[in-house]
């Protein structure tokens, strides 16, 4: 029991203090709701291409985002996107939503090491690392 406790100690303690950094960001992810997929590709030359489908439509975004550590937390701001919850009810227009089309955002690694970035955390909608 003491080697169990021991060994989740050294676990939590190890996602706990390593930073995510700049190259692990760097890549594919995906956000899945229903039958909705959304893309999200980080480059290395700090710009980023999101795209979905609404309502037979595509949509594609490209700006720039910016990797920032702060007091030991990582930051990722993305400028100019506007991201579309699919979460949302039905009542409400489908429109995209962020704040001036700045979104900043902590990403975390799940306990099997994937990169998740939350869009929506009370509905757990989220981008997840595929490559």
């Amino acid at each position: 029991m003491k080697n169990l406790t021991l060994l989740l100690l050294i676990l939590l303690f190890a996602c706990s203090s390593s930073i995510i950094t700049y190259d692990e960001l760097v890549g594919e992810y995906e956000a899945k709701y229903r039958e909705q997929i959304q893309y999200l590709s980080l480059h290395r030359d700090d710009t980023y291409i999101y795209r979905y489908v609404l309502d037979e439509e595509q949509i594609i975004q490209t700006g720039n985002w910016e990797y920032e550590v702060k007091e030991g937390v990582v930051w990722l701001t993305f400028f100019r996107l506007r991201l579309y919850d699919p979460t949302l009810s039905e009542n409400v227009p489908k429109i995209p939503f962020s704040v001036n089309g700045f979104w900043p955002v902590v990403p975390v690694k799940s306990f099997s090491g994937v990169i998740i970035l939350r869009s929506n955390e009370e509905k757990q909608y989220s981008f997840k690392k595929v490559s």
